[in-house]
Formats: C-alpha cells, structure tokens, sequence
C-alpha cells in the first residue's frame, strides 16, 4: 500500500478560539495529511520474515523497472511540464531532480488547493475541511488522483508500473495511474 505524508506547520494559520487537539489531524503546531509508516522499530522484530519478504518482492519489481507513485522529472505530463517549467525558470542549471523532488511539488499542490478551498478565514479547521473535500483531485500526471476525507488521510492511492530505459538512464511508464486493489 502506497502513502502519500505531507507535515504542515500551522504557525502561518490564524489561531482559533477551538485547541488545536479537538481538531481531527491537528495539533498545536502541525496540521497531519497522511503517515509514511517505517520499517523499523518494532514491527521489524515482529514481522522481520514478512519484512523480509516485502523487501525482495520489492527488489524483484525495481528490477523489472518498478512501481511508483510520483513522476519523473521527465514524464510527460501536463503537471510535469509545470513543474519543469517554474523549476527551470528559478534554478536554470540543474536539468533533472528526482522523483523526491515530484513528491515535494505534489505536497505544495496538495496545500496550495486546500488553502484555496478553505478560503480567506483559512485557519486549521478549514484547512482541514477544504482538504476533506478533495475527491479525485487530479494532479495533472504528477501523481495519481487524491482523495481525502474525514476517516481518509492516505491521500493517494494510485500507481504506475515503469520499465527501465538502462541506456537513457530513465524508468519509463508502462501504464497509466492504477489503484491496486486491497
């Protein structure tokens, strides 16, 4: 299963008269969009043959090309192509960033909506609701749709397998945005 987390710092928020504890997702200085789980800690002593597993099922689809959930620098895609466009406009001399740098951008378009969609009195609370209002959100290729509600905080949920171009250094798509089944 794939995650999409994003940690935002509220202090540009205006503060509300309701704790931030009362607010789903929301403390006193963050707002939380989605988790990354780890495979540490305890579960890797609990599970370690499971974890194991994970990990070579893992290595064995990276070897056919992989599965991912964000774009590559070089995807195109309506929202790739923005992002290379604004990216090259303020940093001209790097040419490739990688699929870290696609996740980032989709976590600024994830908050740039939401602010929108809670409108002028943004504070946590309406960050919160606008977020919960997104339903197939398209990403314009950068991602797959993200849907968010008040018990779904994955956010994103789709994936595109990739087959590796070795020569050109690059993982190319080989379908289009999928949501396993689970």
């Amino acid at each position: 299963m794939l995650f999409i987390g994003l940690m935002v710092s509220v202090f540009l928020m205006k503060p509300t008269a309701t704790p931030a504890e009362e607010v789903r997702g929301v403390t006193n200085d963050m707002v939380k969009i989605g988790v990354i789980p780890d495979m540490t800690g305890p579960i890797a002593t609990t599970w370690l043959a499971a974890v194991e597993g994970f990990r070579n099922y893992v290595r064995y689809i990276n070897d056919q090309g992989g599965v991912h959930a964000y774009s590559s620098w070089y995807d195109d895609t309506p929202g790739m192509a923005k992002l290379r466009e604004i990216t090259l406009k303020l940093s001209p001399k790097k040419k490739d960033y990688t699929k870290n740098y696609s996740k980032g951008w989709l976590c600024a378009m994830i908050l740039e909506e939401g602010m929108k969609r809670a409108g002028r009195n943004l504070d946590s609370e309406s960050l919160v609701a606008a977020l919960e209002t997104f339903k197939n959100f398209d990403t314009g290729g950068v991602s797959g749709y993200i849907t968010y509600g008040s018990n779904e905080r994955m956010g994103g949920e789709y994936l595109r397998m990739y087959k590796a171009d070795v020569e050109n250094n690059k993982l190319i798509p080989v379908t289009d945005w999928i949501k396993p089944a689970h």
